[in-house]
């Protein structure tokens, strides 16, 4: 490639760069064969999924009954040309309905779909809309989440988040065009806050003011400069925390108006419509995992480092004498995965295995398994294993014959404890208000 194209592939490459936290590649691979005087073992490292936008497996639920357009069919107007109520929607046509699933589906060809509300007929009864995604598993934003409106912005709103499945929600941001009137809150912008205040919640009005409905229809919950936060994960009390969710939630308390009053003789224009829903996320595994799967309709991280679980967040059965712990991102630039040393006993039985120097795993797989996955694959040998470590008696199985060693003074009817596996709720939120 010639000198003067790098700075322009650079510059298309730039935006895809800053989705993932500063060299992605150092946390991507879990463990790596390395050569040492006693023979070729696993060193291990902190590991993590790739980010991925979490919308192609997010579960929707609307609130409350009934909230969606379309049952019975209603015509509705546009706050752009209040009178001409031409658009009409009808659950019982696939053309004309606009079901929850909308907000997550992939657009194609340029045909914008998106879910609808009923119009706010009602008023002044309040026009209220929850907006639930569930994905069952704890996940970690890694850039800012976006949702797209059609017809205008809500005038107030609220994110809020849940770590427990829904249980209970704390806010992420309140959005509203007079904070003060809404909240009793004075305005900001994620800009305003300094690195030490980061997790601090806020109330923006720089996305519900009236701009037109085609003109602006993002609402974005905003990460401020996310490649320098990773460094400050480890050391700042919460911002992990901060970052982590099982659930969102949209409140919708207002629609748009079209930058003035609520007119009560045409109350057809008034109404919410939601095109899309964009969460950029990984899949927390404690850096014990490098990948994460959809297993029966679960997100579950391929656990590493002799741990298991849905986020690796305990050590597999048989592995349980140092305790658990979570990788760190410490030291810079490639963190750890929390080895330990291996117990005297289990370091001869390496020892008598490595008498080649070359693992017996790499004659047989060139990827072993963490014995959770395959309990006839032997244990990587590296003398510097994660804090999860066998705690059987009986050694490993020998690599010839499959079957346990013999010390001495081992009788020869024990099997070996280390074949056993450890194989790999959510309560619907009541609508506030009702």
């Amino acid at each position: 490639m010639s000198p003067p194209l790098l700075p322009g592939l650079l510059l298309l490459l730039s935006p895809l760069l800053l989705l993932s936290p500063p060299a992605l590649t150092q946390f991507d691979v879990c463990r790596s064969l390395r050569a040492s005087e006693g023979g070729a073992g696993w060193e291990r490292f902190p590991c993590q999924p790739p980010p991925t936008n979490m919308k192609e497996v997010m579960q929707i639920r609307v609130d409350p009954p009934g909230i969606t357009c379309g049952n019975p069919p209603e015509r509705f107007c546009t706050l752009e040309n209040p009178y001409l109520c031409s658009d009409e929607c009808d659950a019982s046509s696939p053309d004309l309905s606009h079901p929850p699933q909308l907000m997550g589906d992939r657009e194609r060809g340029g045909l914008v779909t998106y879910w609808q509300t009923v119009t706010w007929s009602r008023f002044p009864e309040p026009l209220l809309a929850n907006i639930t995604l569930s994905w069952n598993k704890s996940l970690e934003m890694v850039d800012d989440v976006v949702v797209t409106f059609e017809y205008g912005r809500p005038t107030i709103m609220v994110l809020e988040k849940s770590t427990d499945r829904g249980v209970s929600w704390q806010p992420y941001q309140f959005y509203a065009d007079d904070c003060l009137e809404a909240f009793g809150m004075v305005p900001k912008r994620v800009a305003d806050l300094a690195p030490s205040n980061i997790t601090r919640v806020i109330c923006t009005e720089q996305y519900s003011q009236w701009v037109g409905a085609k003109e602006e229809k993002l609402v974005v919950f905003e990460l401020i400069n996310m490649d320098a936060l990773w460094t400050r994960m480890e050391t700042m009390q919460g911002l992990r925390e901060f970052f982590s969710f099982t659930n969102l939630r949209l409140r919708l308390l207002r629609p748009a108006l079209g930058g003035t009053y609520v007119q009560r003789d045409n109350l057809l224009k008034y109404f919410y419509a939601v095109s899309n829903i964009d969460v950029p996320a990984r899949c927390v595994c404690n850096l014990h995992a490098s990948q994460c799967m959809l297993r029966d309709a679960t997100l579950q991280c391929d656990c590493d480092h002799n741990t298991s679980g849905q986020d690796c967040q305990r050590c597999s059965q048989g592995f349980e004498s140092r305790g658990w712990r979570p990788g760190s991102y410490l030291p810079l630039p490639r963190g750890t995965a929390n080895p330990s040393d291996v117990p005297e006993t289990i370091t001869k039985i390496l020892k008598h295995r490595t008498h080649h120097n070359t693992p017996y795993a790499l004659k047989t797989s060139p990827k072993p398994y963490a014995p959770e996955h395959n309990p006839q694959q032997p244990l990587s040998r590296n003398l510097k294993t994660p804090l999860c470590m066998n705690t059987s008696k009986t050694p490993y199985a020998n690599p010839k014959t499959h079957k346990p060693l013999k010390p001495k003074n081992t009788p020869t009817a024990l099997e070996n404890p280390n074949t056993s596996q450890n194989p790999f709720d959510r309560t619907p939120t009541k609508f506030p208000g009702t």
